[in-house]
């Protein structure tokens, strides 16, 4: 069960058949504005997540002096994509040892 379908479910259940109390009401809007602020989170964290697969995605294409629908962009980022986020940290690190 979704949570917003749990939270229609409580709606409905608070509204025909059960008697809410104040802290009823008061727990059942806390749960729809964390729900809601769950989502809200979700979704900039998706759209910064395609803002930097867009901007990479054009870097590989200069990169590689390709066009847009050239598999080699895709295929780069989905290497980077695949590796575990702890490779690629200890890349950073090592990179920064580099450059130090």
């Amino acid at each position: 069960m979704t949570p917003e379908k749990a939270l229609s479910h409580f709606k409905y259940k608070l509204t025909t058949s059960w008697k809410p109390t104040a802290f009823d009401l008061e727990a059942y809007n806390a749960l729809v504005e964390f729900v809601n602020e769950k989502q809200k989170q979700q979704l900039n964290d998706n759209q910064l997540f395609g803002k930097l697969y867009i901007y990479l995605y054009s870097q590989f294409t200069n990169y590689y002096k390709c066009s847009l629908v050239d598999e080699i962009p895709q295929k780069e980022l989905n290497k980077i994509l695949d590796k575990p986020l702890k490779a690629i940290v200890c890349e950073l690190v090592d990179d920064i040892k580099l450059i130090t």
